[in-house]
């Protein structure tokens, strides 16, 4: 990899984590892409991790307004859990998670948003980098640096 490429990985990041700490997701849908063009490695295990850090930083943050409960469009349990299902399904064949669960939230407030959605990508993203990893999709080759 070039250092332009470098350069340009980097700021697709910075984008995409700021998407994701505004309105709660977005990392991967923005940045999975432009980092697929660049070098199919990227996706999904990169930007996986990569999305794991910024989401422990949101929960953190917004750690008071986790929602596990649930809101409109009833988000029981069930609802929550089959969301967060295809939200990891997605996740780890795509790195773009993000849908499922903002459906179930469409109508919450940003921080309850931002919050529980970061919760739920927490949880999964760790899932699937654990599984990419047992099938040898996430390794040296994966996060090595080429500059």
């Amino acid at each position: 990899m070039s250092c332009v490429d470098i350069a340009l990985c980097s700021l697709t990041v910075l984008v995409g984590s700021t998407l994701q700490g505004s309105v709660g997701f977005g990392m991967g849908l923005f940045a999975s892409p432009i980092l697929m063009l660049i070098d199919e490695r990227f996706v999904p295990a990169p930007i996986l991790l990569s999305t794991w850090v910024m989401t422990t930083f949101l929960v953190l943050r917004e750690r008071h307004d986790v929602d596990v409960r649930g809101l409109r469009l009833r988000p029981s349990r069930s609802v929550l859990v089959g969301a967060g299902m295809m939200s990891a399904i997605m996740g780890t064949i795509t790195s773009i998670s993000g849908p499922p669960m903002a459906l179930v939230y469409q109508d919450a407030s940003g921080a309850r948003l931002r919050a529980t959605m970061s919760s739920f990508f927490w949880v999964g993203t760790v899932m699937s980098l654990v599984v990419l990893r047992l099938v040898g999709r996430f390794g040296e080759d994966e996060v090595g640096s080429r500059c």
